[in-house]
């Protein structure tokens, strides 16, 4: 349901989404080596476009499926298109397709401290087999799914230590399902 709102707020038409040949309406197959960078992505969405979803450089420049559009991280985004181009042979956007919808490879964390919005990337977790089969979709610093709303609640809870999909406490274990993020620190 979350990417489907993302999807609301680009004024996507979900009817075809399920092709695996619908492409990006962010693609513009008319620009040129001329053309300014700046320009270009100040023209690819309204202002209206919450920072994590607007299009990067490589979604405008490259051919590639609109889900990845719904994603609201944009290192992620502009990876995952540059590489399918760059290596088709070793990258398959239809496997990328399938653990994000299919397997839940992403999950939606409603967090306080980003409105509760899911095109926020704060209220976003990836899981840590789709971080390990995927690294390079990540880029090296910044921006990282799993240290949004996992890593607040450890903080909150004072469990601040090695990554894993379950918080180690005193007496037992939570799910990280439970928390929501503080707002104060």
């Amino acid at each position: 349901m979350a990417y489907l709102r993302n999807g609301l707020v680009l004024n996507f038409d979900f009817s075809s989404i399920r092709r695996n040949n619908w492409l990006s309406p962010f693609y513009n197959p008319f620009l040129t080596p001329q053309d300014d960078p700046s320009e270009i992505l100040a023209l690819a969405a309204p202002a209206s476009v919450p920072v994590d979803l607007r299009p990067t450089l490589p979604q405008i420049l490259i051919p590639h499926h609109a889900y990845i559009d719904l994603l609201p991280s944009p290192v992620f985004r502009a990876q995952a298109v540059l590489l399918a181009a760059a290596m088709p042979h070793l990258f398959d956007m239809l496997e990328l397709k399938a653990d994000t919808y299919l397997r839940g490879a992403w999950e939606y964390r409603p967090c306080a401290a980003a409105g509760g919005q899911p095109w926020d990337v704060r209220s976003w977790e990836t899981k840590p087999w789709f971080r390990r089969k995927w690294a390079l979709l990540f880029g090296c610093e910044g921006e990282r799914p799993w240290n949004q709303t996992d890593f607040m609640a450890r903080i909150a809870l004072g469990t601040c230590g090695t990554e894993s999909e379950e918080f180690e406490l005193a007496g037992g274990q939570c799910e990280t399902a439970t928390f929501e993020c503080p707002l104060n620190f």
